[in-house]
């Protein structure tokens, strides 16, 4: 590995935020789905929640590094073994193209319901502005997530303090908050749901930069800071739609509706940072979908094939976009969060496999 190619511990970081800050996250529709049931041990599922998603993303970097493979499928299969290898590999195809939709969704809903831009075209913006991104060597696409990501975390970070401090609708909590989806009953089971549902994207994330990750400990410095920057938010996020509830509960994008009836300029700052979550989100999701592709026979040595195909498979993702932004959501990946335990099994025997048995000395980080 070249030495110079190596992404520093802040830009690694940046990159894992911005995956998980996606349009459900940023939106405050997985807070609402999620972790609004449960009053004050909301907060503790959330911790748990994130603190797992991070654990794995980690125990995936080093998986990879071990295994000397950095393609997904590799590292979430037990040993490489093939029917499971290709189950994964269609099983993750069909959760990102589902999460792409859901991208699109988001973005046509903030777009039009602001902009007052027709809902294809605002979803179409999203598509070639994050496949532009995806074209981009990885250390500049790090560098993207560098500046961009922060400047988002602050604008959130802000809008929603003042929203959750200062509510729209005084007197409100978790007593008016509530959940009716049949897959999400205990703050128990909705964390562990939620837990599946992220660890997937994130390790698939952090398993093809791997090799431009110098070692364990700068891989570990960049999980804590996105574990702690991604709950802080998070809290906030849920702390603001629970005190928000009656206006958080009606609109598809639960955050910019609070945000937009406590002032205008509140509002537009919130829109700017949602669409810059979408945006990071997005494009590493079609990163991930890229390194799927690549792996594909008819494409493994031809970029004009391998960008076709990212296009068309995005161009799907932006047609089932039309189901709703909160239906994919609420439904869809609830179910892909229990099915999703698949991978975090075999990223959990092969860690502990590979450990000890390191696959190549010059990329192992257990030697």
């Amino acid at each position: 590995m070249n030495k110079t190619n190596y992404i520093g511990p802040y830009a690694f970081a940046m990159v894992l935020i911005g995956e998980v800050v996606g349009v459900s996250f940023s939106t405050g529709r997985e807070a609402l789905t999620y972790f609004a049931d449960f009053g004050a041990k909301s907060f503790l599922g959330m911790f748990l929640a994130y603190c797992l998603i991070f654990l794995f993303g980690y125990l995936s970097y080093v998986t990879a590094r071990n295994m000397d493979k950095y393609t997904f499928d590799w590292v979430l299969t037990p040993f490489g073994w093939k029917p499971l290898r290709y189950f994964n590999l269609f099983f993750s195809g069909i959760f990102l193209i589902n999460a792409l939709s859901a991208m699109f969704a988001g973005t046509g809903a903030i777009l039009q319901s602001i902009f007052g831009l027709p809902y294809i075209v605002g979803s179409g913006i999203m598509l070639v502005a994050s496949l532009l991104t995806v074209t981009l060597s990885t250390n500049k696409f790090a560098k993207v997530f560098q500046y961009l990501v922060p400047i988002m975390i602050v604008i959130a970070i802000i809008v929603c303090a003042i929203v959750a401090f200062n509510p729209v609708v005084k007197g409100e909590s978790f007593q008016n908050a509530h959940s009716d989806n049949p897959l999400l009953k205990t703050w128990f089971i909705s964390a562990f749901v939620y837990f599946g549902l992220q660890t997937g994207p994130l390790t698939q994330t952090v398993i093809p930069l791997s090799p431009q990750v110098k070692g364990k400990k700068q891989a570990g410095i960049a999980h804590i800071i996105g574990g702690i920057a991604i709950f802080a938010l998070a809290a906030l996020l849920l702390l603001a739609t629970v005190r928000n509830y009656s206006i958080a509960s009606q609109g598809e994008v639960p955050v910019l509706e609070m945000a937009f009836a406590k002032s205008t300029p509140l509002g537009l700052a919130y829109c700017v940072a949602a669409l810059l979550a979408i945006y990071s989100t997005t494009s590493t999701f079609l990163l991930i979908l890229k390194s799927i592709i690549k792996e594909a026979a008819p494409f493994k040595d031809s970029n004009l094939k391998q960008t076709g195909a990212l296009a068309v498979l995005s161009i799907i993702g932006l047609a089932l976009s039309t189901l709703g932004f909160s239906t994919i959501i609420d439904n869809v990946y609830a179910i892909i969060g229990y099915a999703s335990f698949i991978g975090v099994a075999g990223i959990a025997i092969n860690f502990f496999y590979y450990r000890k048995h390191p696959q190549n000395p010059e990329t192992a980080v257990d030697k």
